[in-house]
């Protein structure tokens, strides 16, 4: 009888830098899920490796808090919003781009206002100033203080315009903007 060899397959094995990555985004799933069902706070370690399908020692490896899982889902998030919104435009032409800014926060409100009621309202004024400030690195110091409070008005008023129900239009919001920042 002839010999028969093993044929068991095996699957092949991930990297660490792999599985390191898909337990991450486990974990910034299942915190997104949570936060649809209870504030920030409320969140326990155990809950969240239980969403997330992984031991505690994956989230150990991975996090030192929860509140690191916030701040990496803070900068995707608003590396996306970058790019979907693009540069701002100042003066003449504003009004169309912040009818695009306005109509993408729309489509992201969800996880917009999650995020904010996770406690990370400073965290998305931070990314955005950080983000308009190296797009213009030879601003002069009076430029860079324009670009900070015109950063600061539209980051007040698009929170606000979240978290009390979008009731305006995009194009409203727009010809608002334009016409209050304009002088920025």
């Amino acid at each position: 009888m002839p010999s028969r060899k093993n044929t068991r397959l095996t699957a092949p094995r991930l990297s660490n830098d792999k599985m390191n990555q898909i337990t991450r985004e486990a974990i910034c799933r299942a915190m997104l899920l949570l936060l649809k069902e209870k504030d920030f706070q409320s969140i326990s370690i155990t809950e969240l490796t239980q969403k997330a399908g992984v031991s505690r020692n994956g989230f150990y490896r991975n996090y030192n808090a929860k509140e690191d899982i916030l701040n990496e889902l803070i900068a995707t998030f608003n590396k996306g919003l970058f790019i979907a919104i693009g540069p701002p435009v100042f003066g003449k032409g504003s009004i169309e781009w912040y009818h695009h800014m306005f109509s993408v926060l729309r489509s992201q409100s969800n996880t917009m206002i999650r995020l904010m009621d996770a406690g990370a309202r400073g965290e998305f004024l931070q990314a955005a100033s950080d983000h308009l400030l190296k797009d213009h690195p030879d601003a002069t110091p009076e430029e860079r203080y324009r670009l900070l409070a015109w950063n600061g008005a539209l980051q007040n008023i698009t929170h606000d315009w979240l978290l009390s129900g979008m009731k305006e239009s995009d194009e409203k919001m727009a010809l608002l903007c334009s016409g209050l920042l304009y002088s920025f």
